[in-house]
């Protein structure tokens, strides 16, 4: 769900059964290591680098 930008973080924690969005924060740092902004940002960002060589290419 991370991957998907329209669904908003806080949406995601409450989908998952977490009362605040900080709960759903602190649990997924301890679990990943890593705040789940910086997991969507690196989403965000391999999809991009996917998509460059085909844009290189089209160009």
């Amino acid at each position: 769900m991370l991957q998907v930008p329209d669904v908003q973080l806080c949406q995601i924690a409450f989908m998952l059964g977490c009362a605040e969005q900080s709960a759903f924060h602190s649990a997924f740092r301890h679990r990943t290591g890593q705040s789940s902004g910086d997991r969507r940002r690196a989403a965000e960002a391999k999809a991009v680098q996917r998509c460059l060589p085909t844009l290189a290419w089209a160009g």
